[in-house]
């Protein structure tokens, strides 16, 4: 597919609608995301839940979903997007330079959009806090703004944000596109946000996918190989469940004392989904990340498809 130009991202980023945030009381009686988005469906435990179980197991996914989010807006972003636009072959860009920098305000948005949510659909858990489920800890924290400074895998931390923007966008169509299931119709004010969410993050994938471009045609054989097997590294250990599903789970048995004696079992199966199946079966779709596949075909030696000729 071709990817977007930078005139028409421009245009677009000058007559963007400004994100609305008039959330309404959530309703809890209603499930926040598809079924088929959360891990335990996906294991033989799941139909051992009773629906008020996976209601609520649903709900409890759903903040951690949006807490994952949330932690790829509130720094990672701006720091790979301040550090890129840093480079020569984008300084020379002003109008794909001036698209990074609404990106920058637009991911802030979109954190206070979802952190608002969360507060309202969970203020027992979020009063004083906006991480929960998907925290890291300050070894991790301090970790990633060291990654963002090292010299020389500015591909690399912008091949991360292509991917991770555009799984993004996977999960908001599918909200949109699952918005029945079992459990009952999606509550709107989740619906809402990520229709808001897509709108801004669609735009931002073709950012980062002109932005890689630029770079990558003015960069070495050598340069691409090393940022390609630090992306290969990154992606595997990214794809392998941590410990916010695992939180998930465990908030979910401490709620219903009748899974106890099931917790560990769950909590295993859990772990045992790596890589994890939401994101690499993304990855691994056409239709899911059209993007991303685009350019692991034109740059292959980044590509992190199971088989690079599919075309699902």
């Amino acid at each position: 597919m071709p990817i977007v130009s930078v005139e028409r991202l421009y245009q677009a980023v000058q007559n963007k609608i400004p994100l609305s945030t008039d959330f309404t009381a959530v309703d809890t009686s209603r499930p926040f995301m598809p079924e088929t988005l959360t891990q335990l469906y996906h294991t033989e435990y799941y139909d051992d839940l009773t629906i008020e179980q996976r209601l609520r197991y649903n709900q409890l996914f759903a903040l951690r979903a949006i807490e994952q989010l949330m932690t790829l807006e509130a720094r990672f972003i701006s720091l790979v997007i301040r550090r890129s636009r840093r480079s020569p072959a984008l300084r020379k860009n002003a109008p794909l330079c001036h698209c990074m920098q609404e990106m920058i305000t637009e991911e802030n948005e979109h954190y206070n959009m979802f952190r608002s949510l969360n507060r309202l659909a969970e203020p027992a858990i979020y009063q004083h806090q906006d991480m929960y489920f998907a925290r890291m800890s300050l070894t991790e924290r301090a970790s990633l703004e060291l990654l963002a400074f090292l010299p020389g895998i500015t591909l690399f931390l912008l091949w991360t944000l292509l991917i991770l923007e555009e799984f993004s966008t996977h999960i908001s169509r599918q909200m949109l596109q699952q918005r029945k299931s079992p459990l009952g119709q999606l509550e709107d004010n989740f619906l809402k946000a990520h229709l808001e969410h897509l709108e801004d993050e669609s735009r931002h994938v073709a950012i980062c996918a002109n932005a890689l471009i630029e770079l990558l045609e003015e960069s070495s054989i050598t340069s691409r190989n090393l940022n390609a097997r630090l992306l290969h590294y990154f992606m595997g250990e990214y794809m392998t469940p941590k410990r916010g599903g695992i939180r998930v789970v465990r908030h979910l048995c401490g709620e219903f004392p009748a899974l106890e004696n099931r917790e560990t079992r769950m909590l295993n199966a859990v772990r045992q989904q790596s890589p994890d199946p939401l994101i690499w079966g993304a990855i691994n779709s056409v239709t899911a990340m059209p993007t991303s596949n685009a350019m692991m075909q034109r740059y292959p030696e980044f590509s992190l498809r199971e088989d690079p000729g599919a075309t699902t």
